[in-house]
């Protein structure tokens, strides 16, 4: 939750991002250098060669990502490199429910463990 300027609690709007393909890690820290709250869930897997295995941390939803408030900033988000659109319904970007997203962080960090 985050506050607003007269402190009272106010719900992160979370949308998705599509991406291009294999670019989540790289969309994910530029629009974080930016400034903006994201979310990149991913999950550990191991990779077998005929000689070596290999831990290898992969995109949980391959080819997007969550990124919160995205407000009056749209033109900022969609204009940074790898990133194709912002999911949207109508024209207007989709929201995820901040119980939805929560529930994402809470199945990837029990997987880690």
């Amino acid at each position: 939750m985050q506050t607003d300027n007269i402190g009272v609690e106010v719900e992160k709007q979370w949308c998705a991002l599509h991406t291009r393909h294999q670019h989540e890690n790289l969309v994910d820290g530029l629009l974080r250098m930016k400034g903006f709250d994201t979310f990149y869930p991913t999950s550990n897997r191991i990779h077998v060669w005929k000689d070596r295995k290999k831990r290898i941390s992969e995109a949980l939803f391959p080819g997007y990502l969550f990124v919160s408030d995205i407000g009056a900033h749209r033109l900022e988000v969609v204009s940074t490199p790898g990133v194709c659109s912002i999911v949207s319904i109508a024209g207007v970007p989709a929201t995820v429910p901040n119980d939805e997203i929560e529930s994402i962080r809470r199945a990837v960090s029990v997987q880690r463990c």
